[in-house]
């Protein structure tokens, strides 16, 4: 899979939010989220999520998504380390703090 190129580029100590086809990828992090779980309202909490809510951006130190993502309009001032093509017209990013 070509996204496995940019998780590599992952620093280990990262806080990350990934998109779901990325995010098993990432797996044993100490901080690891479901980008689908950045900017929910405070009564969308995500059953079994313990810590901080509403998760932001701002808590997270690098975004692996696809190109256009919503979340990304969230991201000012971040920087595009990355990208990768699919294959199948879509491009996925690696997003790191400026």
């Amino acid at each position: 899979m070509a996204a496995l190129a940019l998780v590599a580029q992952v620093p280990p100590q990262a806080r990350v939010a990934a998109d779901h086809d990325t995010i098993a990828a990432l797996a044993g992090r100490e901080v690891l989220w479901n980008v689908a779980s950045l900017h929910l309202r405070e009564d969308q909490r995500p059953y079994g999520l313990e810590g901080p809510w509403p998760l932001t951006v701002e808590m997270v130190d690098v975004l692996l998504v696809d190109e256009g993502h919503p979340v990304l309009a969230h991201a000012t001032g971040w920087r595009l380390v990355d990208q990768v093509e699919l294959g199948d017209g879509r491009r996925k990013g690696l997003w790191a703090r400026e």
